[in-house]
């Protein structure tokens, strides 16, 4: 079944204090001298490319035994123990556990490092199963070593844990889930920083909708199965309980790794699965998702935009130009196809919060049905007759809250609306038009669906 995420919600220094207590009681300090300061300066060298960040612990598993090792640049003071706190975090990325050490430096400094070990992979089965030990290394000499005993750890430790030993369904993408628990835990940010762990919480918020819409709404839909079972997609739910995970994986490599064109992906979940609206949806969220996956956004630095003539490119984002918006970007990201992201928006505009346009907008009070048919005619009418009529980047103005004019564009058979505020800067895209139907449907309607 599995937990939900699991975000950080304020603990109290006493519930703190208990943690680092407890894992004091089997933290003991090994002197220098009894490290192979050459064998490990040599497993941190083989291993120090997988860091994301300067502050990690590189892990070795060398002899069956986890191993922490970092690089610092001030001594710590001689036989003095660390303080070392564990933490658990749940997430639909990749569930992991942060194994965080604070050392006081001979001259007043704080040394702190953090490993990120992951759920079902070795490190974190050998950090369960036996002493992991922990090498502070400086200029390739150990100047500080500690063995922490954590299988023998009191038991209320992990009772404090939420979420611990619990099974969770991911994505398993390992960047994107360290960035996703930094981006809790560093409240200094620089503008490029904001992007990425912006990113990946947009990424978290919608794998979480992917899988627990399937999670909780599989049951209801076996019927499908049958329909499953005979498409191209049998094998990633024939005896699979983590469909999500597979098809992610395999739509980034397809895109990333293979040069695959998405729509023509689309096109065939489309034509596989008419039968199968459930599972269908599912797939295509997934199919999102891995499109503005770690490989696909740079991190969140980038918008992998579709161009005019179906290939794709990355579009650099520029988190000056978008000024105190940026921390925003990405919130307001939708995950749907960025069709001509380049020519429609560039690399400093910042979507506005889509609910305050929504609260903007006046409510239509007559029989939907009739007003759908309007609205439908009047998008028929504005495709099939209009077209190479409209100047390139025409401005209509439309005073709707903060927003004062629409901005739009032919580009082939679609009409792109671009709604600019009052800073004339262009801040939110309108739906693409094509043949008077709009646009598939996103996580955030999976996640009204969930309600």
């Amino acid at each position: 079944m599995g937990v939900d995420s699991i975000k950080p919600a304020p603990v109290d220094a006493e519930f703190i204090d208990k943690l680092t207590q407890l894992l004091g009681r089997v933290t003991k300090v090994i002197p220098p001298a009894n490290i192979n300061s050459a064998a490990a300066y040599s497993q941190y060298q083989s291993s120090e490319a997988k860091k994301l960040f300067d502050e990690e612990f590189v892990c070795s598993t060398e002899h069956n035994q986890l191993t922490l090792i970092a690089e610092c640049y001030h001594i710590p003071r001689p036989d003095e123990k660390p303080t070392a706190l564990i933490w658990y975090w749940a997430n639909y990325l990749w569930p992991l556990y942060t194994l965080t050490l604070w050392w006081k430096g001979m001259g007043g400094q704080i040394i702190s490092f953090r490993s990120f070990l992951l759920t079902d992979t070795p490190p974190l089965d050998l950090m369960f199963s036996m002493p992991t030990r922990v090498v502070l290394l400086k200029k390739a000499k150990c100047v500080a070593a500690v063995e922490l005993d954590i299988p023998n750890v009191d038991e209320s430790l992990w009772n404090m844990l939420a979420g611990h030993g619990q099974k969770q369904l991911s994505f398993h993408d390992n960047k994107a889930a360290k960035m996703y628990v930094t981006g809790h835990l560093r409240h200094k940010r620089t503008a490029e920083q904001e992007l990425e762990y912006g990113w990946a919480q947009r990424l978290e918020e919608a794998a979480s909708t992917a899988i627990r819409f399937y999670r909780d709404c599989a049951p209801d839909h076996k019927d499908e199965l049958e329909k499953i079972y005979g498409s191209s997609f049998k094998a990633f739910f024939e005896n699979q309980q983590d469909p999500a995970r597979l098809l992610y994986q395999s739509f980034t490599a397809l895109y990333w790794q293979h040069n695959k064109n998405p729509i023509d992906i689309l096109k065939e979940i489309n034509q596989d699965l008419s039968q199968a609206s459930f599972h269908r949806d599912f797939i295509k969220t997934v199919l999102e998702c891995a499109w503005f996956s770690g490989e696909g956004t740079s991190w969140g630095r980038a918008i992998p935009s579709i161009e005019l003539d179906g290939t794709f490119k990355k579009v650099p984002l520029d988190p000056n130009l978008m000024g105190n918006c940026v921390k925003h970007f990405w919130n307001r990201m939708s995950f749907n196809w960025p069709l001509y992201f380049d020519r429609l928006f560039g690399s400093g505009s910042c979507p506005i919060d889509p609910s305050e346009l929504a609260k903007a907008f006046p409510i239509y009070k007559g029989e939907i049905t009739v007003g759908e048919d309007f609205a439908n005619n009047l998008l028929a009418e504005a495709v099939s007759l209009k077209r190479w009529t409209i100047p390139t980047g025409a401005y209509v103005q439309l005073e709707v809250g903060s927003i004062k004019a629409v901005k739009l564009f032919e580009l082939n058979d679609d009409v792109a609306c671009i709604f600019v505020d009052q800073l004339d800067i262009i801040s939110l895209s309108g739906s693409t038009l094509h043949d008077s139907t709009f646009l598939s449907a996103t996580t955030r309607d999976l996640h009204r669906r969930l309600r």
